[in-house]
């Protein structure tokens, strides 16, 4: 079971848990032994929309561009790119 799944379930009172306080002297049915999530007042319903994702995906893919920097200091000669957060030395 999913995350996902198991939040509906819970939400929509469906998810059972174990009674620990109730003991096989005390609970002889297996009812009690079980208990069930009290059901949410208000649920709500995702819906997805390619726009909104499209102008995501945008977003994150510019805050992602490398900008070239130059290092001061000399590079081997093995080494073709080093790469350090959004920092580009070459």
């Amino acid at each position: 079971m999913n995350h996902n799944n198991l939040r509906s379930r819970i939400a929509l009172g469906r998810e059972r848990w174990f009674n620990g306080t109730c003991l096989n002297a005390t609970c002889p049915t297996d009812e009690n032994v079980f208990m069930y999530w009290p059901p949410s007042k208000r649920t709500y319903q995702l819906k997805w929309d390619a726009g909104l994702a499209l102008n995501a995906s945008k977003r994150l893919t510019s805050l992602f561009t490398y900008t070239p920097v130059y290092s001061p200091y000399p590079v081997p000669s093995d080494v073709r790119e080093i790469r350090h957060r959004n920092v580009q030395f070459k």
